[in-house]
């Protein structure tokens, strides 16, 4: 599973009841290799069943007899965090808290660079100090929200769909209802429901990620790279900017054996400085007219032509101040593409650039945008991602589709 409880929950990491007094140090003699086998191959397929209690004075064995086994600290981390939901006292549950941290920080300093220990060090703050999570501000939904996530802590799955059925019924527009009764329907297996809860997240708020992002994680461990793909595609188009949507779409790359990437395509560096009334520009003016190189000198000449902030005033009248945008860069690489036909036209090119090529063909397919907004973006271009988005989704999933993340091998 993939849940995360501050509030949002991460299946693996944050589930089942356990031990308080089992959670500092566990005394013992250190373990023989065989021993060591036995107790984590045991350890694990404990965890994997959500029964980090059981599997919490093994980790802690383990860990102690080996402190550099990142696969036993990732563990150990999350039995602590499962403890820490449990805890009454606030001080003691941020101490918990504090410790799952400092493992993880450990695992970091070992090399592990997994996407639970980036989630980890994300939704744990430095002081251990974890708030209570508050899932809707419908009193019966919210209620109904923290029985259920109780009622998964202590392994009682029918209970848990149960209280998150009753949490939707009370507000159907809580994303976290659907998105963690999938977990649970994919935790007992059942692939199918779990499709449909996180469709229905899905449908709650199709702008949010996470419910792509973990319904592509059911599928690639169900073997079915192709369906994960267009559900990380569809993460993708939700939140463009979230660095979780690409550790996963990394992790599926990895299974799949391929690389995402952006067309690869050089442009002139563009230098706008400021100093009182006076803006200095600095124009890139080498390239050749054999392979149409000497047309990216467009590109800067364009986007100079907006420093006045006039042509960005007009496209964007609600704006008082310039900002670097989606409308001034892909005026310029329009720009650019115009000047290689031109040259074509005249008989200067005898060999156009394969990254000019690739330009030209993102232009006549519709996708210079799409383009811009993921490969080229920065602070200002990101300002005009929502806007763009509602009006060419198709466009977006276009490019992603047919340029940046391949199909699986």
């Amino acid at each position: 599973m993939h849940r995360s409880s501050f509030p949002q929950r991460r299946s693996q990491s944050f589930c089942a009841l356990a031990i308080c007094a089992l959670l500092f140090c566990v005394p013992g003699r250190a373990l023989s290799q065989s021993e060591y086998d036995k107790d984590k191959a045991r350890a694990m397929a404990l965890c994997e069943r959500n029964r980090f209690s059981e599997a919490l004075p093994l980790l802690e064995s383990l860990n102690k007899s080996n402190p550099t086994d990142t696969a036993v600290i990732e563990k150990l981390a999350t039995a602590l965090v499962a403890a820490a939901m449990t805890q009454p006292d606030a001080g003691t549950r941020a101490k918990t808290y504090l410790r799952a941290r400092n493992l993880v920080l450990k695992a970091k300093e070992l090399g592990d660079e997994s996407n639970l220990v980036q989630v980890l060090l994300e939704r744990i703050p430095a002081d251990g100090k974890v708030g209570e999570a508050r899932f809707s501000d419908h009193k019966e939904a919210d209620e109904a929200m923290k029985e259920a996530e109780a009622a998964f802590a202590r392994g009682d799955f029918s209970a848990a769909i149960a209280g998150y059925q009753r949490a939707l019924a009370a507000d159907p527009k809580l994303y976290e209802a659907a998105l963690f009764m999938a977990d649970v329907y994919f935790q007992i297996k059942q692939i199918e429901k779990a499709g449909e809860a996180y469709s229905k997240a899905i449908e709650i708020n199709p702008n949010r990620e996470t419910a792509y992002r973990y319904w592509a994680d059911v599928l690639t461990k169900s073997g079915h790279l192709a369906e994960a793909r267009l559900k990380l595609i569809e993460a993708l188009i939700a939140e463009p900017y979230n660095k979780d949507v690409y550790r996963g779409v990394a992790q599926w790359a990895q299974v799949a054996g391929v690389r995402p990437a952006h067309p690869q395509i050089e442009l002139p560096e563009f230098k706008r400085e400021s100093n009182g009334n006076k803006t200095s520009i600095d124009i890139a003016v080498n390239g050749s007219e054999t392979d149409g190189s000497s047309a990216l000198i467009t590109y800067s000449i364009a986007r100079a032509s907006w420093t006045d902030g006039k042509s960005f005033a007009k496209a964007y009248p609600e704006e008082k101040s310039y900002r670097h945008s989606l409308a001034e860069e892909t005026e310029a690489l329009r720009a650019v593409i115009e000047a290689i036909t031109n040259q074509e036209k005249a008989g200067k090119i005898k060999s156009l650039n394969p990254q000019l090529a690739t330009l030209r063909k993102l232009g006549e397919a519709g996708l210079l945008e799409a383009y811009v907004l993921f490969a080229r973006t920065d602070d200002g271009i990101a300002q005009d991602y929502a806007a763009y988005r509602t009006k060419h989704r198709d466009k977006i999933r276009q490019y992603l589709n047919d340029h940046v993340i391949p199909a699986a091998r």
